[in-house]
């Protein structure tokens, strides 16, 4: 039933993830920004390993601006198909939040890793 009390919340969601979109669109692009114009950032890549052979490298910066680009996509996409969004929250589900943190999440084990000094990958 459509009431002024869901409309309410209906707007107020939309604006939050507006806001929340753009915050991290920002966050996002600083993190580039200072990633590009500090030198100090330039050697913030770590070697990836599997059994001793070097596979190459990722770099902290890249992979911070990549969860928080990840995060803006999520938040434009819930705002580009709402109604899709709002039908989901009704049935209390929310498909857009699981496929972004299962991406976000394992960048930031992948960071948190590389922090703690493991570079190596079994297989």
């Amino acid at each position: 039933m459509l009431t002024a009390e869901t409309i309410h919340d209906r707007t107020s969601l939309r604006k939050w993830n507006l806001v929340n979109a753009i915050i991290y669109l920002i966050q996002a692009v600083i993190q580039l920004i200072l990633y590009y114009n500090i030198d100090k950032f330039h050697d913030s890549s770590f070697p990836i390993n599997i059994n001793s052979r070097n596979l190459g490298s990722l770099n902290i910066g890249w992979l911070v601006s990549t969860f928080l680009f990840v995060t803006f996509l999520s938040h434009f996409l819930a705002l580009l198909r709402f109604r899709g969004y709002i039908d989901q929250i009704e049935r209390n589900i929310n498909y857009y939040r699981w496929i972004e943190y299962s991406i976000t999440s394992t960048i930031i084990l992948i960071i948190i890793s590389l922090f703690f000094g493991i570079f190596d990958l079994s297989l």
